[in-house]
């Protein structure tokens, strides 16, 4: 994400300057100021709606765009569990949300990152995992972390948590 923010910021600066530029050559008889305000103005206006919005629709960026909803089943070592689950992800173009469900436990993303490696793409967090109070003796809250594969509609990985779990995780999209 990085390399995106890096080119993020340099648009929008050469957006604001040729902006401010065209408005200077004439085309607007107010002042510099007055130009130089709107031209940071009209680019932070696109800047947002390109970030929160228009960049799924880039055919020249290639991230995938996972904010959907998923279901699947996670495979535990503790207690040997199978669970249904349900995944939802939010996503704009730097930041990704994700929220894992199952029927006793809810966890919630604190940092996230797509990478592409060998010419796939993985999803990895960190998280906070809090059970239900009528399982928190068994299970406490906990901190871990998460790699997904992409691809196409799944998202296949492991995870392993602070109190030495660790599963599989198997999730197909809703859309």
């Amino acid at each position: 994400m990085d390399g995106i923010l890096k080119a993020l910021i340099k648009w929008a600066a050469s957006i604001a300057v040729l902006l401010f530029a065209f408005l200077e050559l004439g085309l607007n008889e107010g002042h510099s100021r007055d130009n130089l305000s709107f031209s940071v103005s009209i680019t932070f206006f696109l800047m947002t709606a390109y970030v929160f919005c228009l960049w799924k629709y880039n055919p020249f960026l290639k991230i995938p765009k996972l904010k959907k909803i998923y279901q699947g089943s996670l495979e535990s070592s503790f207690n040997n569990v199978n669970k249904d689950c349900t995944v939802t992800i939010k996503q704009t173009l730097l930041k990704t949300q994700i929220r894992l469900t199952t029927n006793e436990t809810q966890s919630h993303s604190i940092a996230s990152r797509i990478v592409k490696e060998n010419g796939d793409f993985y999803l990895y967090y960190i998280y906070r995992s809090e059970p239900k109070m009528s399982v928190r003796n068994e299970n406490p809250i906990s901190y871990g972390a998460t790699k997904l594969h992409i691809k196409d509609k799944s998202l296949t990985g492991n995870y392993w948590t602070d109190g030495g779990y660790k599963g599989d995780i198997n999730l197909r999209s809703l859309d």
